[in-house]
């Protein structure tokens, strides 16, 4: 830069702008994800049932009658001396859609496999078919 100009160069304005995306995205990952999507939704909620089972959790996901995905587990009830499923709050199973499957449920078990699932995603008139496979990753369409 010559004597008597001041400011900054077109290189020193773009490596400013690098860094300050860097640490955008560093600190606030979701401006790089669609944290919306079903299908992201789907594989975060399959990872955390699934390390849930690894503990020795029997759980599951299922289709209710209102046609939105549950996860679920099996607990003693003492009244009955019975099993039966409970519903688990699990914080991704939230869809702005519905869900249709030839199988109503997904098990899930101690050695992080799951039973493979079909299923489909219904929003706004329009389809999506995810498919769950037995290593519990949601692949977009049919396999």
């Amino acid at each position: 830069m010559s004597a008597g100009k001041r400011g900054f160069t077109l290189i020193e304005v773009l490596l400013v702008a690098v860094i300050l995306v860097t640490l955008a995205l560093i600190l606030f990952p979701e401006l790089a994800l669609d944290l919306s999507s079903p299908q992201l939704k789907l594989q975060r909620a399959m990872g955390e049932l699934s390390e849930i089972a690894s503990k020795g959790e029997r759980v599951r996901l299922r289709i209710d009658p209102r046609e939105q995905i549950k996860a679920e587990k099996l607990v003693m009830n003492l009244e009955e001396d019975a099993f039966s499923w409970q519903e688990m709050e699990i914080r991704w199973l939230s869809f702005d859609g519905k869900w249709r499957s030839e199988t109503g449920e997904c098990h899930f078990f101690p050695d992080g496999s799951c039973t493979p699932w079909n299923l489909l995603f219904i929003r706004d008139s329009r389809e999506f078919p995810y498919t769950v496979t037995v290593t519990c990753t949601v692949y977009e369409g049919r396999l």
